[in-house]
């Protein structure tokens, strides 16, 4: 099988795999299951936050791991912790227990980030469509959404019945994921077009690291991303104990598919909306619409609150895939995976911060003080995004504006 055929099936496999990825029927009521361990919400947001520390250890090095010995390597070995993370959660008896599929799964995350985006993008590139990159990802990520979609439903009916049984069912699809994942293939720099940097790791991350403090645009821009996810994603693992107040469990699963459904049509149609107004407009149009959509939902509570909350994911998703692909425009092909590394640990150092805030507020006041709090602290990444929009409007960026 030659390099081209090789790229086209990492490409389509890509859809496979990050559809069983996130079938996660667990996802919609992991705040209560872990809250429910724990003790806590606090407690149960920590885990979501030891995920992240854990990530947060590993991002740098596992960054020059994808970079140096393989993307294929680093993404079977990833598989490989999310399903070992998934059966810790499943047995868990203590808080312990949990912390230790915690670990696990932020292993998972660290070898995931920066990694498969980098081998989609190298697949993407070797069949000489690279320009349309960002119309890739938008694509291949909106499995991601379907499949919390598909899995949200059958969570809620399950957790409503017994929370553990859930866990134990969400281990299955992680297994699937990582006997698909045996199927990819590695790029070879040559054609993938990156020079090979594998004989001096400590250069490559000087250099990656170097790149990335002498461009204040990602810098800016990483800040930005890392900062409105951290508590979007944060949000997002909390609103279960939110909507818990207005529905019954059973039906927060449908709530959650609703929001699922919306970040998959955002992401599967952000390629041609980013191309219509541009990366940064969308970024920013995207972070304006989330904000007023849930301050309103939050503000005024009535049943149709969690509604309103759902349709979030129609802009949130072209701002990630928009975030992602700015990024990307910045990096240097030769240090891909790793700098997306260090993007992606500014994210992970903000989010273990913000999940802990996030439990904090909600057992000190309540669960809709504290999505308050959020819309209020994800305000200055449209400030500063809106300085990097009007600097490249002084210079005359108009093609990412």
């Amino acid at each position: 099988m030659n390099i081209s055929a090789r790229a086209s099936r990492n490409i389509r496999l890509f859809y496979v795999y990050n559809f069983f990825q996130d079938f996660r029927p667990y996802a919609p009521l992991g705040i209560l299951y872990f809250a429910e361990v724990s003790g806590s919400f606090t407690g149960g947001m920590a885990v979501f936050g030891i995920i992240t520390i854990s990530a947060a250890i590993l991002e740098l090095p596992l960054g020059v791991v994808s970079d140096l010995i393989g993307r294929r390597f680093t993404l079977l070995a990833g598989s490989f912790f999310s399903a070992l993370s998934l059966i810790g959660f499943a047995l868990s008896t203590s808080y312990w227990m949990l912390v230790a599929g915690a670990i696990c799964a932020g292993v998972a995350g660290a070898m995931f980030s920066g990694n498969n985006d980098a081998l989609l993008h190298d697949s993407v590139k070797a069949v000489g469509r690279e320009a349309e990159f960002h119309d890739y990802l938008g694509r291949t990520a909106s499995m991601f959404q379907i499949a919390l979609a598909t899995s949200a439903i059958i969570g809620g009916f399950i957790g409503n019945f017994s929370l553990r049984l859930l866990m134990f069912i969400s281990v299955i699809p992680q297994v699937v994921t990582l006997l698909v994942s045996f199927f990819f293939f590695d790029i070879p720099a040559a054609e993938s077009g990156e020079p090979d940097q594998r004989a001096n790791p400590f250069l490559h991350l000087g250099k990656s690291l170097k790149l990335f403090a002498q461009n204040p645009a990602l810098r800016r821009i990483s800040i930005a991303s890392a900062w409105s996810n951290a508590f979007g994603e944060g949000g997002y693992q909390f609103q279960a104990a939110f909507i818990a107040g207005i529905w019954p469990v059973w039906a927060i699963g449908i709530a959650k598919t609703l929001g699922n459904v919306s970040a998959a049509i955002s992401f599967r149609f952000s390629g041609a909306v980013i191309k219509r107004f541009g990366m940064l407009r969308s970024s920013l149009f995207g972070r304006i619409y989330g904000r007023i959509l849930m301050t309103v939902a939050v503000t005024w509570v009535t049943r149709v609150s969690p509604l309103l909350m759902s349709l979030g994911g129609l802009m949130f998703r072209v701002q990630s895939v928009a975030d992602g692909a700015l990024m990307h425009r910045e990096y240097s092909d030769e240090q891909r995976a790793t700098m997306g590394s260090i993007s992606s640990l500014l994210g992970s150092v903000f989010f273990a911060l913000a999940s802990v805030l996030i439990g904090f507020m909600a057992d000190r006041f309540s669960p809709r003080l504290s999505f308050l709090f959020i819309q209020l602290l994800m305000v200055p990444p449209i400030i500063i995004l809106g300085f990097q929009h009007r600097l490249n409007a002084k210079s005359g960026k108009t093609s990412i504006n």
